[in-house]
């Protein structure tokens, strides 16, 4: 009598668990969820077959053990064997048939009357050796006995047999009448190339486990501790399907050389590629699809591999590591932390409050939403954060030299590690910052919005212009500081007419307030009177300096005085002309006039101001503070950490050392000559150009409001430009660039050399000037690439104006559109095009396309097929 009854199982509405149901599943009689099973001692004829018992250690009882086994590790079902020499007869029974005459690989179904039976196919002389008869055959006759069936798909609006469905191999399901080898590499190879073998499956498919915990129910006590998944790349010759229960677990490739692509979301698969032999073969296992999750396995952390890998986390807090390579990290939703490890690396935080670190290496890190923190121990990164993305995104710096960090838009924090004494410049952006220096001599610079500055030890010096809002600056108490340490506040064109001193309490704290008169603008130097948190220097445009006592003296003449309404008082300069402007301590301070003056610096720290007049001003040795002025000045500053400033006039700064210059109103000129500079330009300031004639590798971003960026022409080392959002002119050198416009129409000039040009979805109208493929060496390649815009988004046309003829590849559906000044006129063409797709265009492809489009009318949609129909017939002349 059988032990088992078959109960009904309705459809659950997912497709990917109702294509292999059965829609009855056994259930044992005496209740539970326990299935005995046995090898049968007994031989059945069944028409022309004779199923007989299994020989001991066949092959195949290893792999029905397994089978049983893996079952029983994701579903709450468990598996008994018993001895039918002993008397006790399973609920499933296992067969063999070594008839050759069966023409099935395996068949399960009731014939011996104790519940259901399972007969394989035996007849091999080597079952090892052939594939189909291995692990994923038990498993598959064992799923038509526990519920599953062959795979289906709905066909008139029912569930009907589609053995051999379309895209499903075991990977999926073992259900599947789909060899393995019809959708993924299985051949093994050796060392010398000849096959050894095919890769099979370790383990059920992915829709196998949903589907039977559909209809069991998960078993979340399998590995429900913190697991570790490590594989080896000697070992790796298999696919394998993860079930995990819970904890906190980790996928670990950090042995694997060559890459990969790992996926920590349920119902994915993982490529773990492993080194092949040279082969005509393309069916070769190279890791390709071999490592899945199951939906509902939760895993969340990933060491990569020490190649260039592309790591996707999930929605848990992922911890993922890419170690070694250039490196494409996504965190997903959770609090995620990512390291890029050694190499480029290309980070995104996603949803959630992300850590990230890109590690040595020319990085690009992206938040998105919630409050994300930066790491950076490298001083070449980029870091992207979107409006709206976060409400306290923080930047940390963990290197020990001189920097100058410029905080990145829409990022609120930014720190140095504050232990560290080397002199650091922090330069915020247009929201409300919090900037926290370190213990040695840093420049920091709030800008726009109402920010929290925070020097530390060392002489920090504050930069302050009309404008920036609401500042506090937080120092360390004098009385806590060496006696040498000099803290400034510096305004750039405030005169000290501007100002207004008073005392200001909060929470039983007394503080400074310095309010610019006429404006809402005001900084807050915290707890200078509760802690004497107080700075050396105060220094005005019209170059006034003003002490600590001097400071204080002034409060309390202003304290006894009602606050102007106007935008000046002549109380500072009233009270200097009772006292006199005092010497500065170890510091040179030159005044010019209205003349045209030439002033230069000792070879110390030196003050200078040119006055009126078209001055020229050298800071020389030493850390300098320089004021143009009014006029057309000209300020270099020497050698040290200076800070120039323009004022009113077309300005020439000329930059050799670690500088920050700020230009002020007028068309500005930036020459620059060391790696270390900083340029601050507000809006409608002028049209400013900076030239840059370092004659190494290079990597630059056009300071906010600066027009124009040009390399020395002449000079033959390769560095990449980007533009800001205005409308910019970016001139390359006669080495290989890679230019980026950005948002804004700009114009973009590579000379000679194989230059980039890249371009993104809304960057607007650029052109592109190249020179003619006649005065260019023949291994130039110039390329334009597109990183998220397809081939089918393009439409080429000709451009004739002003006697030239050009190319204009516009972006459907857009304004977007690149014009190659001169491609037909002058011969000045681009090797290349390649967009987001894969897709590369040559220049005879271009102009094809070109003369193809010519007659026909641009779509008003974003998408045109004439491109991909183009490339499908040139592919299959070429075949032909």
């Amino acid at each position: 009598m059988s032990q088992l009854n078959l109960v009904d199982i309705p459809r659950s509405g997912n497709e990917s668990i109702d294509y292999i149901l059965n829609g009855r599943y056994p259930v044992p009689k005496e209740g539970g969820s326990t299935y005995t099973w046995s090898f049968s001692n007994t031989t059945f004829i069944r028409g022309e077959n004779t199923f007989e018992a299994f020989t001991e250690n066949h092959a195949y009882i290893n792999m029905i053990r397994d089978s049983l086994d893996k079952l029983s590790t994701f579903a709450n079902v468990t598996f008994k064997e018993v001895d039918e020499n002993s008397g006790d007869i399973g609920m499933i029974r296992y067969w063999s048939c070594d008839d050759r005459s069966f023409d099935y690989s395996g068949i399960a179904t009731a014939f011996s009357g104790y519940g259901q039976d399972i007969v394989l196919k035996t007849y091999s002389s080597n079952v090892a050796s052939h594939p189909p008869y291995k692990f994923s055959t038990a498993a598959h006759e064992l799923g038509h006995v526990m519920g599953l069936e062959h795979t289906q798909s709905i066909i008139n609006g029912k569930w009907d047999s589609d053995e051999y469905k379309a895209g499903i191999t075991e990977l999926n399901t073992v259900m599947t009448y789909n060899s393995l080898q019809s959708g993924e590499k299985t051949t093994l190879l050796s060392a010398d190339g000849s096959s050894i073998g095919e890769a099979t499956v370790k383990n059920y498919g992915i829709d196998d486990i949903l589907a039977y915990q559909y209809i069991y129910g998960a078993n979340y006590e399998y590995n429900k501790g913190n697991t570790t998944y490590k594989y080896s790349p000697n070992e790796l010759n298999y696919y394998d399907t993860i079930w995990d229960g819970g904890g906190i677990d980790t996928l670990d490739f950090s042995d694997f050389e060559l890459g990969s692509i790992i996926n920590l979301n349920g119902g994915t698969r993982s490529s773990i590629y492993i080194p092949v032999p040279e082969t005509n073969s393309k069916n070769v296992y190279d890791g390709t699809h071999a490592i899945g999750i199951a939906y509902g396995a939760n895993i969340e952390n990933a060491n990569g591999t020490k190649g260039n890998d592309v790591i996707y986390g999930n929605e848990l807090n992922n911890i993922i590591n890419g170690n070694a390579g250039n490196d494409i990290i996504y965190g997903g939703a959770g609090n995620d932390t990512l390291n890029g490890g050694d190499g480029d690396d290309v980070l995104y935080g996603g949803d959630g409050n992300d850590n990230l670190n890109g590690g040595n290496g020319n990085d690009t890190l992206y938040g998105g939403n919630g409050s994300d923190r930066y790491f950076i121990t490298s001083t070449t990164f980029r870091i992207v954060e979107h409006e709206g993305e976060g409400s306290s995104d923080e930047i940390r710096v963990n290197i020990n030299g001189v920097t100058n960090f410029i905080l990145p838009d829409n990022v609120e924090i930014f720190s140095l590690y504050s232990d560290f004494t080397y002199n650091s410049t922090l330069t915020g952006n247009k929201i409300d910052n919090v900037l926290y220096g370190n213990d040695g001599n840093n420049i920091l610079i709030g800008r726009k919005g109402n920010d929290n500055l925070v020097g530390y030890l060392g002489s920090d010096t504050y930069i302050f212009s009309r404008g920036d809002g609401k500042d506090t600056i937080g120092e360390i108490a004098t009385n806590n500081t060496p006696a040498t340490d000099t803290d400034i506040l510096v305004l750039t064109d405030i005169s000290a007419s501007q100002l207004w001193f008073s005392k200001k309490q909060s929470m039983g704290l007394t503080s400074l307030n310095v309010t610019i008169l006429g404006t809402t603008d005001e900084i807050t130097i915290s707890n200078w009177y509760s802690y004497s948190a107080k700075l050396e220097q105060l220094k005005t445009q019209d170059g006034i300096i003003l002490s600590i006592a001097q400071v204080e003296a002034l409060v309390d003449i202003m304290a006894q005085q009602t606050m102007p309404e106007g935008s000046s008082s002549s109380v500072i300069h009233d009270y200097l002309a009772l006292t006199g402007i005092s010497d500065v301590p170890n510091e040179n301070v030159i005044r010019g006039n209205e003349q045209d003056n030439v002033i230069n610096g000792s070879s110390g720290k030196d003050t200078l101001y040119g006055g009126a007049g078209n001055d020229v001003i050298d800071g020389g040795d030493g850390d300098d503070t320089l004021y143009g002025n009014e006029g057309d000045d000209i300020l270099r500053g020497g050698s040290g950490s200076n800070i120039l400033i323009g004022g009113a006039g077309i300005d020439k700064f000329i930059s050799t050392g670690n500088d920050t210059l700020i230009g002020g109103e007028g068309n500005d000129r930036y020459e620059i000559y060391g790696t270390e500079f900083r340029i601050i330009e507000e809006t409608n300031q002028g049209i400013d150009h900076l030239y840059i004639y370092i004659n190494s590798v290079t990597n630059f971003v056009a300071p906010e409001n600066v027009e124009n960026i040009s390399l020395n022409t002449m000079l033959m080392h390769s560095s990449s430009i980007t533009g800001n959002d205005l409308n910019n002119v970016i001139s390359g050198n006669f080495g290989d660039n890679v230019l980026i416009g950005g948002k804004g129409d700009d114009t973009l000039q590579g000379y000679r050399g194989s230059d980039t040009y890249i371009f993104n979805l809304g960057d607007g109208q650029d052109t592109i000037w190249e020179y003619s493929n006649h005065d260019v060496a023949v291994t130039d390649k110039d390329i334009l690439l597109f990183t998220d815009i397809s081939a089918n988004q393009l439409w080429f046309t000709k451009d004739l104006s002003l006697g030239r003829e050009s190319l204009v590849v516009k972006v459907l559906g857009t304004s977007d559109q690149i014009l190659v000044n001169e491609w037909y006129s002058s011969n000045c063409k681009l090797e290349e095009i390649k967009t987001q797709d894969g897709m590369t265009l040559s220049i005879n492809q271009v102009e094809s396309l070109v003369d193809i489009m010519a007659n026909q009318t641009m779509p008003t949609a974003s998408n045109s097929s004439i491109i991909d129909d183009y490339m499908m017939a040139q592919a299959s002349m070429m075949m032909g």
